[in-house]
């Protein structure tokens, strides 16, 4: 299984990074490098929070997402490890 620094940035998603430390109010766990033109929104997150407590309907949307990003990476993952698994379980 590889390390986070070992893992290609586009094995584990492209679109959102940090929201962990947002979810769970705490400092981020790990930094994203890149290799080519890229951009990036930092957002606030208590603004952030604010903004969403006042459109809920927004909110769900985000959230809907949220979930998904975080339901795609925790099957990535589990195959990641099934695969780790298997792998060594042929190795003498």
């Amino acid at each position: 299984l590889k390390t986070a620094k070992e893992m290609n940035i586009s094995s584990i998603d492209q679109e959102v990074y940090g929201e962990v430390s947002w979810f769970l109010k705490t400092q981020r766990s790990a930094g994203v490098t890149c290799q080519g033109r890229t951009i990036f929104i930092r957002i606030d997150g208590d603004k952030l929070d604010d903004y969403l407590d006042q459109h809920p309907e927004v909110g769900y949307l985000i959230m809907k997402r949220m979930g998904a990003v975080l339901a795609k990476r925790l099957a990535n993952l589990t195959e990641q490890m099934k695969m780790a698994s298997l792998g060594s379980a042929f190795q003498f």
